[in-house]
C-alpha cells in the first residue's frame, strides 16, 4: 500500500503543481481533480497486484518444490511430536496404574492388620453399634474362625488395644484422602498431558504422594512423635493439590 501511494504521488505531482500555479478561480477545481487522479492511481495500482491467498501462492517450479519439501518437513515434525507425546502419556498412565495399585495394596494390608488385631485381642466391638459387636459376629463358626486366623496370620504375640485403635484410625484417615487422589489421578490420565508442567512434574507429584502416604502409615502405626506424621500428611496433601492444579491448567 505504501508503494502504491508513492507511485501515485509521483504521477499526480505535476497536476498538483499546475493546480497551485493556476488562477484562484480554477485552483479549487484543479486541486480536486488532482486528488481524484491520485485516488484512481492508488486503486489501479492496488488492483494490479496480487492480494490475499493469491499473493501467498508461490510460482510453479523450484519454489513449488521447496514448498512441498517444507510441508513434508512439517508433517514429519508433527509425527515425531505425536510419537513423543504418546510415549510421555503412556509413561504417565503406567505411573498412575502403579501408584493406585500400591495404594490399593496398602489399604488392603491395613484391613488385614485390623482384622488380625481384632482376632488376637478378642475385640469385635463396632463404633457404629455403640461399641458393641454385631450379633452375627458373636455367632461366627469356630471352623471359619480358624481359617480367618490363618489368612490374617493371627499367630504370635498379641498386639495391644492401642494398636487396634491405631489401625482403625489409619484406615479412616486413608479413606478420607486416598480415594480423592485416585480419582484425581484417573481424571488426569483420561485428560492426558496438556502442558509442559504436567510433562515435567505430574509423575513426581504422584510418586511423592505415594511415598508420603506410606511413611505416614508407618509413623502412624509405630506411634512416632510429632511432627513427623504431620509433615508426611502435609507433603501428601500438597502433592495432591499441586497435581490438581497441573491437571486444571
Amino acid at each position: 500500500l505504501a508503494q502504491a501511494f508513492l507511485i501515485a504521488g509521483a504521477r499526480v505531482l505535476p497536476a498538483f503543481l499546475l493546480a497551485a500555479m493556476a488562477p484562484p478561480r480554477r485552483r479549487a477545481a484543479l486541486l480536486a481533480g488532482a486528488c481524484l487522479c491520485g485516488a484512481a492511481c492508488i486503486a489501479l495500482q492496488g488492483s494490479l497486484r496480487p492480494s490475499g491467498l493469491l499473493a501467498a501462492v508461490p510460482p510453479r517450479g523450484a519454489a513449488g518444490q521447496a514448498t512441498d519439501a517444507q510441508r513434508q518437513a512439517q508433517v514429519e515434525t508433527y509425527q515425531q511430536a505425536a510419537r513423543v507425546y504418546a510415549i510421555i502419556h503412556q509413561q504417565h498412565k503406567n505411573t498412575i496404574v502403579t501408584v493406585i495399585g500400591l495404594l490399593a495394596i496398602k489399604i488392603a494390608v491395613l484391613h488385614v492388620l485390623t482384622v488380625r488385631a481384632r482376632l488376637m485381642v478378642g475385640n469385635s466391638n463396632r463404633s457404629a453399634n455403640r461399641d458393641k459387636p454385631w450379633e452375627e459376629d458373636t455367632r461366627m463358626p469356630a471352623w471359619y474362625m480358624k481359617i480367618l486366623q490363618c489368612v490374617c496370620f493371627a499367630f504370635g504375640p498379641a498386639p495391644s488395644e492401642a494398636f487396634l485403635l491405631r489401625c482403625q484410625g489409619l484406615v479412616a484417615n486413608s479413606q478420607e484422602t486416598e480415594p480423592w487422589f485416585m480419582g484425581l489421578a484417573v481424571a488426569y490420565g483420561l485428560r492426558g498431558v496438556t502442558n509442559i508442567y504436567a510433562a515435567r512434574h505430574a509423575q513426581n507429584l504422584m510418586w511423592a504422594f505415594l511415598v508420603a502416604r506410606a511413611l505416614h502409615a508407618g509413623i502412624y502405626l509405630a506411634g512416632v512423635r510429632q511432627p513427623f506424621r504431620a509433615a508426611c500428611w502435609k507433603a501428601a496433601t500438597f502433592s495432591m493439590v499441586f497435581l490438581a492444579v497441573v491437571a486444571l491448567i
